[in-house]
């Protein structure tokens, strides 16, 4: 007897426990008996749930053994060659205890089943081997089939055991990939090396292919590898389709491995067959039936890729390295961005490039969230100034479907910061933007680390200290201020400007910085002169305009004064991207700008013509931190 699960008998003893304790709480007028009686149905009905659970098994010992012999029949062996693993199997067998059960494989380009595990063969098995099946199936060696074959036919119960038998030249399939794939199954691989005359041969070991799937206008390599045993020149030819489209002469040696490269770029949607072929060796070569390989590729219509580009002009360089991989692309700005999945669905793939979340907004954002998630699109963001935790994504849809995370590991942060939110709170302000700022500014705090500062300042006709300049010590504190925050009165930005300089003034910190928000005219005069003040101390100033109603061309004043950004939108929601991408930027944690060489430490199929020696140094990156089953290569 043994359990599948016995750690669940372990349970026993709580539950047991457990009734106890309901039992003795009981307040159920029954007499003692029958509550004895009670406890005792109910802790057997708990024993034989958790022995079911347990999943008790009878185990049955057996010393049944089997064996599979998968016997070459390649014409690589030839006759001869064949006869000699006929012997060798014979020897091997006759050394097997009397009751293990054996079993046969023909093995060449296929596997042909000679007899099964225990069955009889006739008496002249041995001596006389079907030397037709050399013509049948030896026109490669597939050693994967003949263990794929063996695997499927072994008696139940018993020990299993492969013998491979043969001169070892795999010429089709994967025999590494399945023995690694029969160990993990408990099966046991032996191999006999038995090889037949030597014989004068040159052959097209294999040929492959860069890619197994490409698009129509892509190059891809064709690699043929020519294997000799004789000394001679010839040529070798390459059909596409059965035309001939390549060739060249070649010079082999006794012993000779040569590895010839060609290049194609298939122009139509099609299953293409690339075969590489030998000749000129007629007479001198034993074994011409392998003189040629086959490789098949399958080409597919030009992909179709959405390009979003932030940049006006910069589009143009991605767009000529796209066509001449055979990839079409279709240019937009962020505002012709599709906004649902329909739309969306007709695409191979999306590319943002140097755009900030606030521009897409967050419906068109969830649409590529589920593009990515429902549908399977592909997609790529490009970095720059206005990309990954730099360009708003923090905690959006988006960040949800990207490989990395968008705040930057603590352990990169060396500068402390201080941070001011100056916000209108007048009556113009009620309802839903209030609530966004609110949301907004708990989203920033959270951005920051436990050594930065932050202070809420929010103002009508005058200044209101939501949150006194303090450090992040607690975020959930700083919401708790915030939240009390509300509307009401006229609207002057004056007066929370210079208390935000005042505190920020007074703050030990490397980067200082402050934004501002309003959504309607301001009274009060001497903005930028308090803007170049502050600049001046140190502190940069943004500025939000929310709305129509915003005094857009004072605000950009202030913003080119203050050393800082100028934003305008026409959508509340997209408040939070603008803060927390503001917050990113002018505290200075995710770009490094500095000069690097990037490094191969994974290798990757998009990679694998990369080198590092050519390849020029790049200026500067954007922070971000790797998600659990992310590759990194470059």
């Amino acid at each position: 007897m043994d359990w599948l699960h016995p750690q669940i008998l372990l349970l026993a003893i709580p539950a047991f426990a457990l009734l106890m304790w309901f039992d003795a709480r009981s307040t159920h007028p029954m007499s003692e008996g029958r509550r004895r009686w009670l406890l005792i149905v109910r802790t057997l009905l708990i024993l034989l749930a958790l022995l079911a659970l347990a999943s008790p098994t009878r185990v049955v010992k057996s010393n049944k053994q089997a064996a599979i012999f998968v016997m070459d029949h390649s014409q690589s062996v030839g006759d001869e060659g064949v006869s000699r693993v006929y012997e060798t199997v014979e020897k091997i067998r006759g050394n097997f205890p009397s009751g293990a059960e054996v079993g046969f494989i023909a093995n060449g380009r296929e596997a042909r089943v000679l007899a099964y595990a225990g069955e009889p063969v006739r008496s002249d098995f041995f001596q006389n081997p079907n030397e037709d099946l050399i013509g049948q199936i030896g026109a490669e060696s597939n050693f994967a089939a003949g263990i794929r074959m063996a695997k499927g036919i072994f008696p139940g119960g018993a020990s299993r055991h492969i013998v491979l038998v043969g001169d070892g030249n795999e010429t089709a399939g994967s025999l590494e990939k399945i023995a690694g794939e029969a160990a993990v199954s408990g099966l046991k691989i032996h191999a006999i090396g038995v090889s037949g005359t030597a014989r004068p041969d040159v052959r097209v070991k294999r040929v492959t292919s860069s890619q197994a799937r490409l698009n129509e206008g892509a190059t891809l390599e064709l690699t043929a590898i020519i294997e000799s045993s004789l000394a001679g020149s010839g040529r070798v030819r390459l059909f596409e389709n059965g035309l001939e489209v390549d060739s060249r002469d070649i010079e082999v040696t006794i012993g000779d491995l040569q590895e010839l490269k060609f290049s194609r770029t298939p122009e139509k949607r099609n299953i293409y067959n690339y075969r590489v072929a030998v000749e000129g060796f007629e007479g001198a070569d034993a074994i011409p039936e392998n003189n040629e390989a086959l490789a098949i590729v399958d080409v597919r219509g030009k992909p179709l890729l959405l390009y979003v580009e932030g940049e006006e002009g910069e589009a143009k360089y991605l767009q000529q390295a796209m066509d001449r991989e055979g990839i079409r692309l279709d240019v937009r700005t962020p505002e012709g961005l599709p906004e649902n999945l329909r739309e969306l669905a007709g695409y191979d793939g999306l590319i943002l490039s140097d755009i900030p979340a606030h521009r897409i907004g967050e419906s068109r954002m969830t649409a590529i969230r589920d593009y990515v998630d429902k549908l399977g699109g592909g997609f790529v963001m490009v970095g720059g100034m206005n990309s990954f935790g730099v360009g708003g994504y923090y905690r959006t849809p988006i960040e949800e479907i990207l490989p990395v995370k968008l705040k930057a590991p603590d352990q990169e942060e060396q500068q402390s910061s201080a941070l001011a939110l100056v916000i209108d709170r007048s009556g113009s302000m009620a309802g839903q933007k209030i609530e966004i700022c609110k949301s907004a500014a708990i989203a920033t705090a959270d951005l920051l680390s436990n050594k930065d500062y932050i202070g809420v300042y929010a103002f009508d006709s005058q200044v209101h200290v939501v949150v006194p300049m303090t450090k992040v010590s607690s975020t959930s504190a700083i919401a708790s201020q915030i939240n009390i925050l509300s509307s009401g009165g006229g609207t002057n930005i004056y007066p929370g400007m210079q208390a935000a300089k005042d505190e920020l003034g007074q703050t030990k910190a490397k980067v200082k910085h402050m934004i501002v928000l309003t959504d309607g005219q301001t009274s009060g005069q001497g903005y930028q002169q308090l803007a170049s003040q502050c600049h001046a101390e140190g502190i940069t100033i943004s500025t939000v305009a929310v709305g129509a109603g915003a005094q857009v061309g004072l605000l950009q004043s202030i913003a080119a004064a203050g050393g800082g950004q100028s934003y305008i939108t026409m959508d509340p929601t997209a408040i939070t991207r603008i803060f927390t991408q503001d917050t990113m930027v002018h505290t200075g944690r995710m770009i490094r700008e500095e000069a690097f060489t990037p490094e191969l430490v994974e290798p990757h199929p998009m990679l694998r013509d990369f080198d590092a020696e050519s390849a020029p140094p790049l200026l500067g990156y954007v922070k971000t931190n790797r998600k659990a089953t992310s590759q990194i290569p470059l």
